[in-house]
């Protein structure tokens, strides 16, 4: 995250409108990459633990989100439909 913070502030301090543009996209679709298929390795080698910790923050940069687990219907996470009244 701080990285892509990094390289495009560098360009506006630089007064670079161009390159703010280019770094930022750049950056952006790198991250976007790699955040996904890092969130993927740190669920399989922590767990649950790092679900919940992703729940709490975010990536830092606007519009990634990372990977997220799909919710399985289970009894520990039933849908509406599943609970008996």
């Amino acid at each position: 995250m701080g990285w892509f913070w990094w390289s495009v502030g560098t360009q506006v301090v630089l007064l670079n409108p161009v390159c703010v543009v280019l770094y930022a996209i750049a950056s952006w679709k790198f991250f976007s990459e790699r955040i996904y298929t890092e969130e993927m390795t740190l669920i399989q080698f922590f767990g649950e633990k790092y679900v919940e910790y992703q729940q709490k923050v975010g990536t830092g940069i606007p519009f990634i989100e990372g990977f997220h687990v799909p919710v399985i219907n289970s009894p520990e996470h039933p849908t509406n439909h599943d609970k008996q009244d």
